[in-house]
């Protein structure tokens, strides 16, 4: 069975929802196009696609990240 593979363009929508939720800046779905090319966002997919469970592991960690930063000042 194939992995569920995502775009950017869906990821942002994924982690700007979460974003919303928290009160946090959303994140521009070309930002997730350059993470993805500069491999911050892992394409263990078929064709150099990002996975499902890639994708989720960095919303998590994005949104985390956001926080902490916001928390500081």
């Amino acid at each position: 069975m194939q992995p569920k593979t995502l775009t950017g363009y869906k990821i942002a929508q994924m982690a700007n929802k979460i974003l919303e939720m928290e009160g946090l800046a959303m994140i521009k779905p070309q930002m997730v196009y350059n993470y993805i090319k500069n491999n911050l966002i892992p394409t263990n997919g078929p064709n150099g696609t990002v996975i499902d469970t890639d994708a989720t592991k960095w919303i998590v960690k994005y949104v985390n990240a956001k926080k902490a930063r916001q928390s500081q000042s």
